[in-house]
């Protein structure tokens, strides 16, 4: 008897859930139907209200937006699709400003990366060149700002030390330089100029520093430089008349 009645709610439930089952299956369906039927209507009502006055007043938006690519398309559509529209005349005119303002996106865009490009090699006319070039299509905030990123690289110190400076000396002529010496102890005080050589232990080659004008001239119109202080030298270099030995005019000496 008990086996009976198990085999008959095992049916009941078999049942009930096939049922069940199949309703959900059937919900899922006409479910999935709706949203096919919603995404045609949608498209629909989107062809409908694709219209040559739409795309045009979407291309305008789009230009006071800034979105000058978005808006060229706009404006080609109307152009391409409804040639016969009496709007085609002014979208080719949007057109045509859209078109030159992408122009001067991307000659403002490779003015810029040439003039990073030109900084990193120390080539600052490059660089001015490259900035004169778009000063009229840009606005006077980014032309300052640009200005002053090629001028505070052109006045960087360049850091070195004497003996690049002397093996080198067409790169580092009139620029100003940075490098660690030590001075001989015994400074010129008629030339107002000491002997700079190399940090301690390195040897090699020596240059002549001036120091009138720089923060230093009083310190050393007065006291001689010990031999085993190392100092910093920021200068600016030239070079003797009738001469190819450069030497330092200093702006700034800092004992370290």
């Amino acid at each position: 008897m008990k086996k009976i009645v198990l085999a008959v709610f095992i049916s009941t439930f078999v049942f009930i859930f096939g049922c069940s089952q199949k309703e959900l299956n059937d919900l899922r369906s006409e479910n999935q139907q709706l949203k096919t039927k919603i995404q045609g209507l949608e498209q629909e009502i989107t062809t409908l209200k694709e219209t040559a006055d739409y795309h045009y007043q979407r291309g305008i938006n789009l230009f006071s937006s800034g979105k000058y690519f978005e808006a060229k398309t706009e404006f080609i559509t109307v152009i391409e699709k409804y040639p016969d529209c009496p709007l085609v005349n002014s979208a080719t005119q949007q057109l045509e400003r859209a078109r030159a303002e992408l122009e001067k996106i991307d000659k403002i865009t490779k003015a810029k990366a040439n003039i990073t490009t030109a900084i990193n090699d120390a080539d600052f006319n490059k660089a001015k060149q490259e900035l004169k070039k778009i000063k009229e299509i840009i606005n006077q905030d980014v032309y300052k700002e640009y200005n002053s990123l090629i001028y505070e690289n052109a006045n960087k110190p360049l850091l070195t030390s004497i003996n690049k400076i002397i093996s080198d000396s067409g790169k580092f002529l009139s620029k100003r330089v940075k490098f660690i010496c030590t001075f001989s102890g015994y400074v010129d005080r008629s030339r107002k100029s000491l002997t700079a050589y190399n940090g301690p232990g390195t040897g090699g080659s020596s240059i002549e520093v001036f120091y009138e004008g720089s923060n230093a001239e009083e310190y050393f119109t007065n006291r001689d430089p010990g031999y085993n202080n190392v100092y910093e030298v920021v200068g600016k270099t030239n070079v003797y008349y009738n001469s190819l030995t450069l030497y330092i005019m200093a702006e700034k000496i800092e004992k370290r």
